[in-house]
């Protein structure tokens, strides 16, 4: 009788030890898929967001209009020498952005997704994309003040 119960206990053990072992793997796949979409924060795009928007996009009478001033600007639905603000914008971020992160054959990226957000309504001032989007992905965000109010600029490049 002794025997037989030691026999049962091992075997309880072994059991409990496969399930343990089965549910530590489970955890890991169900981790490892839980991150392919997750955006990695990278300081590159950061700081190329802080940088485009000091960019001069627009001179009008002896004054340097930044993206900054252009993106209020279009806010407000204005123009800067005749041309509507929010057209301005569209040029000026596409080129920027095709210039430090080209979407090309040969060249590591394969697409991005340029947004201007406020955070707190989640409303979209302004919509960019370009190429195809992937699983890997980088990005950053610079904010900026429009009348007192905080709003996001957030690019996401995928490689």
């Amino acid at each position: 009788m002794i025997i037989k119960s030691k026999r049962s206990q091992e075997e309880m053990v072994g059991f409990v030890a496969i399930i343990v072992l089965v549910s530590v793997i489970a955890l890991v796949f169900i981790a490892i898929s839980l991150r392919k979409g997750e955006v990695k924060q990278g300081k590159e795009i950061e700081n190329f967001l802080h940088s485009a928007l000091l960019e001069t996009s627009c001179i009008t009478n002896y004054t340097n209009y930044e993206l900054r001033d252009i993106i209020v600007s279009c806010e407000k639905n204005e123009e800067c020498n005749n041309e509507n603000a929010c057209n301005i914008l569209n040029k000026t971020i596409n080129r920027l952005i095709n210039l430090s992160f080209p979407i090309e054959k040969e060249s590591r990226n394969k697409g991005y997704m340029f947004r201007i957000f406020n955070p707190v309504s989640n409303q979209t001032l302004y919509y960019s994309s370009n190429g195809n989007e992937t699983e890997k992905k980088e990005g950053g965000e610079a904010d900026i003040y429009i009348m007192q109010e905080k709003w996001t600029a957030r690019l996401e490049v995928s490689y």
